[in-house]
């Protein structure tokens, strides 16, 4: 059954809704600021007006001196009735010190609050006036020889003043109380006030806590979950993994028992085949569909998660990881691939065209406390590249042998590195003979790199690596360089022909490396011949092709190698001018004993004759093959029946000695 997707676009609903909250939390805080901040303006506005009732309690003290001065002025009157009576034990002294005690208390009644607090009645205006021409004229009758009418008018000087004196101190007190009750009546508002202060502030405090949560938990989605395809993304999956892998006793005490504890921890890696065609071909949107299809897919076709159960996470870019229940054993293992392999594998309907995604699987196990999560995802990382180089649409289980070739392949890659710097790397020659005459008309340049440990190493055991970590480009510049000096001592009708990599037309410095070849070692650009394969073109053939025709345009040939074993090969000899296409040693070897690949091997030969294209013949190795192929009509060859590669010097002894074969 075939599935259409639908064109969707890019996935904004994470994005926006994190923008949203975002916005939502900066207005929050702002709200948040601003009510703080007026709370603590009202705030300090309500302890300047505390600060003020707290002045306000020296009414209270005036109250309290009005109300002593007028028990003083009853102290005086009592001490002098008893200064004028006959045998009281009360001298002079004693009434002089009374009136001394009323003179210091009427100097503070004339003085800050108790002053206004008695002006404000009218009646008690000139009271305090009064009070002292009082206290003056008793204080004269004093000072004058004791006599029983000196006191009986002192007494009545006094006298006069005592209703009004009364009248002060209850006027006094009245007022007084009336201002205490207006500040406590002002203190409970201001109580009331600051509490309700306190508890916005509280409320505003618990408010944003509660918005810092909600947004950390927001953020934690975001970092734990894939915006494309809304699946748990490669932080979550090394999550959940570390906590599997956990050592058992610290899994059981975890989980408050050890069941399962001990079991292994599988992990299934999974790698589109074709997603990088649909990304050039339909476009990134296209891409970012198809990536969301699929997650849909591998989420449906296993159960829900939980704790021990199914995960489905999206590494990056077209892997996907599976993480099944603890304990899966190798069988079980292989059908859950081979059904997520089928899920996967449905046709897709994209933009018009059927896309079949095919999908390579690695699968990996390992037991608890026995390696972390980053060794369990190398491990099913190498089996997917196993899977990968056998075909793709695969899957394989990984094995130590992967290990250690991959540790083999670092060491490589660390040597290749050296070996760039120390000068261990050689180029030998292949003679290319025309196969009527025995004539060599080319050599083909060929690498071997004599390893210090290893010795004498082929292609076929480092290239991989050279390609994979990007040496190649130096390399291959350093081969064109060697191979175009070596050349100069050729004669001027021997070609070079040497192979280029995928690497080198992507990094750009191709055209300059073979100028500069070329200029450093005086070699014609017509004595060149460079070959590419079609699996180049297959990459990006328009690049290609395009790099291709500028080289051409410098004089230099072309030439199509392993012709036949790709779908497109007739395709590419409409579309560039080869000068030259060689076919693929597994046609030659075929046409002893396979009628119908001699028949092709013919049909290829005649139609490059028909376009004017030379041909080149590999893997012949003996004579029988060296027949057949003159038989289909091609004209030059090559193989061990003439020669392996040979050395710079063994090429020059052999250019001395033979020039050609027969």
């Amino acid at each position: 059954m075939t599935e259409q997707v639908k064109p969707v676009g890019r996935r904004r609903r994470l994005p926006g809704a994190e923008g949203g909250i975002q916005r939502w939390l900066r207005v929050s805080l702002i709200v948040l600021m601003g009510g703080l901040a007026g709370a603590a303006g009202f705030i300090a506005s309500l302890t300047v007006r505390q600060q003020n009732l707290f002045e306000a309690l020296t009414r209270y003290n005036s109250m309290f001196e009005t109300t002593l001065g007028a028990v003083e002025f009853m102290r005086l009157q009592t001490e002098l009735a008893a200064y004028a009576m006959p045998n009281m034990p009360v001298e002079r002294a004693d009434v002089q010190l009374r009136l001394d005690i009323l003179r210091n208390r009427l100097s503070v009644l004339r003085q800050g609050e108790v002053r206004m607090l008695i002006r404000r009645n009218p009646e008690n205006a000139g009271l305090l006036d009064r009070l002292e021409e009082t206290i003056d004229r008793v204080q004269a009758l004093l000072d004058q020889p004791a006599s029983d009418e000196s006191s009986r008018e002192m007494l009545l000087l006094l006298g006069a003043l005592n209703v009004p004196m009364i009248r002060l101190a209850a006027a006094t007190h009245m007022e007084g109380s009336n201002l205490v009750g207006e500040d406590q009546a002002e203190l409970r508002g201001l109580y009331v006030a600051f509490i309700a202060v306190l508890l916005a502030m509280i409320a505003a405090g618990v408010g944003l806590s509660a918005l810092l949560v909600q947004q950390n938990r927001q953020i934690r989605r975001i970092a734990l979950e894939d915006p494309l395809t809304g699946l748990p993304n490669r932080r979550a999956l090394l999550d959940r993994l570390a906590e599997r892998l956990a050592p058992p006793a610290r899994r059981g005490a975890a989980r408050g028992s050890g069941r399962g504890a001990h079991r292994r921890v599988p992990m299934l890696l999974l790698d589109l085949d074709c997603f990088k065609d649909v990304n050039d071909t339909l476009g990134h949107v296209a891409g970012d569909d198809m990536l969301r299809e699929i997650a849909r897919r591998l989420r449906g076709s296993v159960p829900e998660e939980g704790p021990e159960e199914y995960m489905v996470a999206r590494l990056g870019g077209d892997e996907f990881a599976v993480l099944p229940p603890l304990g899966l054993k190798r069988e079980a293992l292989s059908d859950l691939a081979m059904r997520l392999g089928r899920v996967v594998n449905r046709p897709l309907e994209m933009e018009g065209r059927l896309i079949m995604p095919g999908v390579s699987i690695g699968i990996a196990d390992l037991a608890p406390g026995r390696g972390d999560a980053v060794m369990l995802m190398r491990h099913a990382d190498l089996a997917l590249y196993e899977a990968k180089g056998e075909g793709r649409n695969t899957c394989r289980f990984f094995e130590e042998r992967l290990l250690q070739a991959a540790e083999e392949r670092q060491r490589l890659q660390s040597d290749l590195v050296a070996a760039l710097h120390e000068g261990q790397f050689e180029v030998h020659y292949q003679p290319q003979v025309h196969l009527a005459d025995g004539r060599i008309t080319g050599l083909e340049a060929l690498l071997r790199w004599r390893h210090p440990r290893l010795g004498l190493i082929g292609p076929q055991s480092f290239i991989p690596v050279a390609e994979q970590s990007g040496l190649i480009v130096p390399i291959g510049n350093w081969v064109l360089r060697q191979a175009c000096t070596d050349a100069t001592q050729w004669p001027e009708e021997i070609r070079l022909a040497v192979n280029l990599s995928p690497r080198q037309f992507a990094d750009g410095g191709l055209l300059i490396a073979v100028a500069r070849a070329l200029a450093a070692s005086g070699l014609p650009a017509r004595r060149l011949e460079l070959e590419v394969t079609e699996s180049l073109l297959l990459q990006d053939d328009a690049g290609v092709l395009a790099t291709l025709a500028e080289l051409r345009e410098l004089g230099i040939g072309i030439a199509l190698d392993d012709f036949g074993i790709a779908y497109s090969s007739f395709d590419y000899l409409r579309r560039f001018r080869f000068e030259k296409i060689k076919i693929d040693r597994s046609f030659v070897h075929a046409m002893a004993t396979r009628p119908d690949c001699l028949a092709i091997v013919r049909t290829m030969a005649d139609l490059a004759r028909r376009l004017g294209m030379a041909t080149t013949v590999e893997g012949l190795e003996n004579e029988e093959l060296v027949r057949l192929a003159m038989q289909a009509g091609y004209t030059e060859g090559q193989g061990f029946h003439f020669d392996g590669p040979l050395t710079a010097a063994e090429v020059l002894e052999r250019l001395e000695r033979v020039p050609q074969y027969g």
